[in-house]
């Protein structure tokens, strides 16, 4: 039976030494699989959406800071989504008629 692991990272360390296969966010994982340190596997069977929110008060009352914050934000991950769905279109997806 396998057993619960509470930290994120030790699963994610325990996957690049080859010790099993892990769940995690492409946040998580996209610098080791663009590496070459993690491949995806099932990629025919994408995981739930987890969308990041900034919550704040209504947008007339963006401070500054929380607009800068937001744009920062949106120009870091930006990356993140164009590299997932290349990474994806390069993972092998077996053939279901075989």
């Amino acid at each position: 039976k396998p057993g619960a692991v509470h930290d994120a990272d030790v699963v994610r360390l325990w996957a690049i030494a080859g010790e099993g296969i892990a769940y995690k966010s492409w946040l998580d994982v996209r610098e080791d699989v663009l590496s070459g340190r993690l491949e995806i596997l099932l990629a025919q069977h994408l995981g739930e959406l987890s969308p990041l929110n900034l919550v704040c008060p209504h947008r007339k009352q963006y401070s500054p800071a929380v607009r800068q914050l937001h744009q920062m934000l949106s120009r870091h991950l930006a990356p993140f989504a164009a590299d997932m769905a290349a990474a994806l279109a390069n993972a092998e997806i077996p053939d279901s008629t075989a």
